[in-house]
């Protein structure tokens, strides 16, 4: 089976000086991650600040409520194939996509892994990392090489809970990922067809 490679290579925040960005891989990572070569193509965005800005579900925070959450946020890099997380698995983080392509899948017993969305550039990848028990309700796979902005959930969560502004505007991005999700489910099951008369 071909070796599948990811890159998480931090993002320098837009924050204040004291802050500095971290060089460590969020823990639980994909045990397909692995660093890739300096060849790896450079993101489109030069700050995780400047990617989370241009993020549409995003638009309602502040300046300083982006780089508070931009401090938290490194560069993510999937390959084609790519399993990025399972149905079940812990959900300990979540991410924006900035380039590339994701679908989402459940696990079904009669059709094996069942396509239930695809998402691209703009959206927000993950939303069980905010309500308990914080476990993946979908899988999610890349199918080209996609480029993202990696928030640990952990961190994200707290400062919701310090900042409730921010944590009001990222609740109403997930409440529009659920509501896409539900609605991309809805179109992907069959519709069941009337039995017979009589």
């Amino acid at each position: 089976m071909k070796a599948i490679y990811v890159s998480r290579q931090p993002l320098q925040p837009a924050a204040r000086p004291t802050q500095r960005p971290t060089t460590e891989a969020i823990d639980g990572a994909h045990p397909a991650a692995r660093p890739t070569s300096d060849s790896t193509p450079t993101m489109t965005f030069a700050t995780a600040y400047d990617a989370l800005r241009a993020q549409p579900l995003l638009h309602g925070l502040s300046d300083w409520q982006l780089e508070r959450l931009a401090a938290h946020g490194k560069r993510s890099m999937f390959h084609a194939g790519c399993r990025i997380f399972n149905e079940g698995e812990p959900a300990e983080r979540l991410w924006l996509i900035v380039d590339g392509k994701v679908v989402v899948d459940t696990d079904t017993a009669e059709r094996g892994h069942t396509v239930v969305d695809a998402l691209g550039p703009g959206a927000m990848l993950g939303w069980s990392w905010l309500l308990p028990p914080h476990r993946w309700h979908f899988g999610a796979v890349a199918v080209e090489t996609t480029q993202t902005v990696e928030l640990d959930g952990s961190s994200v969560r707290e400062l919701c809970h310090n900042d409730p502004m921010l944590g009001y505007q990222l609740a109403l991005a997930v409440i529009h990922v659920v509501t896409d999700r539900l609605q991309a489910t809805r179109r992907r099951t069959p519709t069941a067809r009337p039995g017979p008369s009589g």
